[in-house]
């Protein structure tokens, strides 16, 4: 890799710049043309526009250099744009025959070139996506000069005028800006032709270097590049490569899409491949961009959905070891995976990811404060628990899965799947509640991904970490984080036993209180309620007193789930104040809505007092409750 300081005129020379078709389009707007424009003519501005990262396509011997345009396209295509637009609004005519002369040949070194020397025709040096290849062929060869006229701005839009492609619009942008200004249309071309003016960082890669390592080095510095569009280029560019060797050799090439049999035997046809199977799954439209470019946690990295999706996949096929390779390897691992198949396989392979991206869209849900969870809901409680959780690592076994059964209803699984989804709620609500290590779940997702292992099998062995012993022990010191996960579903549950709770879904968005309050030395002392030990006897010894009363705080039976915080003063007060509140501050009582909450209060509105038999009394109902459904 070299990375150096660079003017526009890097351009200069013998070089074609392929951007590949399956590339996201031109997005530019307004906002950044102006900025652009505005930050090259301000003479205090240093004028750096940022990085292009270019990696270099093996070539025969005599041929012009290629470079895949891996970062940067927005940048080198509206400063492509901007040159051809000052030469277009140059006062040509004002010039002499020498000086135009000499311009054109500039404009012309800098935005094309020819394949021999001796050929009378040149080729744009940007080589553009296939969405913007017609729009920025146009302008670049100067046929939208006097057609101005014929571009609508995003702004100029109505029901009878569609907004133009956005490297038109960008043209007339620059062209209206400029328009009978000599003084800064000249100045923008000195700028851009000056080999002085180091506007850019140019990163060159070679050819067999990693693109990603690259990204994740610009990620840190705040940048977000991802490796699902590395994975995309590479894939498309051997399916690409493969149409071309079908063409020469008249091989029959055929793959099933949506019960049609589809013939690849050009590079024509693989475009149209491309946007019925990966532009209609993860770009058709931005509801569907945005949800793929969505970020979620992976281990300690966050990653969108659609690398998670292609490291589910890695890893399903077998070709990604989490024992020895890193995220950022996923690139290189498809392209040495993909290079291998044949025309047929790599095809169905495409089609395959597109599949399991319908299953993952479908069901790996993202959550917020809005989201209703249901207990009759299988896999949405699962990935609720694993989020809570923080596990990620067996997203690929639920992905492989889920693909067993087509048109799969949430409502009506069957029972093989249902049952390895709870022993993966198992595997997890024990695991961390018991405190076990989760270091193993990389090899044991491998394990399961490879028919070697099952989930049974996964919690039989490990009785001695996470055993119905352990559990009923660890719910005696549970931390607030599980203990609200346990009663939220425990909540759900029950309601979807009870035929007289007519609501049986639920928001979480519930605060944990502790009933006897971790500070309950001034309003709870040891004599009032009096500290009773696990036999129901009074403990007279006030040290003892108050080990028991402290650790019987952190029980589950001592937590409830309320649908507000208490003021911080009624937190602390003895039971009755507790449940009643005081004046303006409402107590327990006010925000008992769930299930289990009211049993607290029940008890309170009979006169109970609240010590430690009831918690352990409660704990115990609860651990029964929780070993059963776990």
């Amino acid at each position: 890799m070299e990375a150096h300081e660079k003017s526009f005129t890097f351009m200069n020379g013998p070089i074609r710049i392929e951007i590949p078709f399956f590339q996201r389009g031109y997005v530019w707007n307004k906002d950044n043309w102006r900025d652009l424009i505005e930050d090259l003519l301000d003479e205090k501005s240093s004028h750096f526009l940022g990085s292009i990262i270019l990696k270099a396509i093996k070539t025969e011997s005599g041929e012009i250099p290629r470079w895949s345009l891996i970062d940067g396209q927005q940048r080198l295509t509206t400063l492509s744009v901007l040159l051809r637009a000052c030469y277009d609004n140059l006062p040509l005519s004002t010039y002499d025959d020498e000086i135009q002369g000499d311009l054109k040949r500039q404009m012309q070194d800098m935005l094309f070139y020819k394949e021999k020397s001796i050929s009378a025709t040149r080729k744009a040096k940007i080589h553009h996506s296939l969405v913007d290849s017609p729009a920025f062929r146009k302008v670049i060869n100067g046929e939208m000069s006097d057609k101005l006229d014929d571009i609508v701005l995003l702004e100029e839009t109505t029901k009878e005028k569609k907004a133009s492609d956005g490297i038109l619009q960008c043209y007339k942008f620059f062209c209206t800006y400029l328009d009978k200004d000599e003084d800064k249309t000249t100045r923008l071309w000195e700028l851009l032709q000056n080999p002085n003016t180091k506007i850019l960082v140019k990163i060159d890669l070679d050819a067999d270097e990693n693109e990603q390592a690259i990204f994740d080095t610009v990620n840190s510095a705040g940048v977000r590049l991802t490796c699902a569009d590395t994975i995309k280029n590479s894939i498309f560019q051997y399916a690409i490569d493969k149409a071309e060797e079908i063409k020469k050799t008249h091989e029959v090439v055929e793959v099933k899409l949506k019960d049609e049999i589809v013939r690849i035997e050009s590079r024509e046809n693989v475009i149209e491949l491309y946007k019925d199977t990966w532009e209609d799954t993860f770009g058709c439209d931005g509801d569907t961009i945005g949800y793929w470019a969505t970020l979620r946690p992976l281990g300690r990295i966050t990653r969108d959905n659609l690398e998670i999706l292609l490291h589910c996949i890695a890893l399903i096929k077998g070709i990604y070891n989490p024992e020895v390779h890193k995220i950022s390897d996923l690139p290189d691992i498809y392209k040495e995976y993909t290079k291998n198949l044949t025309a047929n396989e790599l095809m169905e392979f495409i089609i395959e990811i597109c599949s399991y991206g319908e299953i993952y869209r479908k069901f790996f849900c993202s959550f917020d404060a809005t989201t209703l969870y249901s207990y009759k809901k299988p896999i949405q409680r699962l990935f609720h628990i694993l989020n809570v959780c923080d596990i990620s690592t067996f997203h690929a076994y639920i992905l492989k899965l889920l693909s067993k059964y087509s048109d799969l209803d949430e409502d009506n699984l069957p029972t093989d799947i249902s049952t390895e989804l709870h022993n993966l709620e198992i595997i997890a609500i024990r695991y961390v509640v018991c405190g076990s290590s989760t270091k193993n779940f990389n090899k044991n997702c491998a394990d399961l991904l490879a028919d070697k292992t099952t989930t049974a099998d996964l919690i039989k062995d490990r009785q001695d970490d996470i055993g119905d012993n352990i559990l009923t022990q660890k719910v005696k010191s549970i931390s607030n984080k599980h203990a609200m996960l346990l009663l939220f579903w425990l909540e759900l549950k029950r309601r979807s036993e009870d035929e007289k709770c007519a609501e049986k879904e639920l928001k979480y968005c519930y605060t944990l209180e502790h009933i006897m309050p971790q500070k309950w030395q001034e309003f709870w002392p040891v004599n009032n309620p009096v500290v009773k030990d696990n036999n129901d006897q009074d403990i007279t010894d006030s040290e003892v007193a108050e080990e028991v009363r402290t650790t019987a705080v952190y029980e589950i039976g001592n937590m409830a789930l309320l649908v507000s915080n208490l003021n911080t003063s009624i937190r602390n007060y003895e039971f009755r104040r507790k449940m009643e509140g005081e004046g303006r501050k409402a107590g327990v009582k006010k925000y008992d809505y769930l299930l289990y909450t009211k049993d607290i209060t029940a008890l309170y509105d009979k006169g109970d007092i609240w010590d430690e038999t009831k918690i352990h009394i409660r704990t115990r109902q609860l651990t029964d409750e929780i070993l059963k459904m776990w």
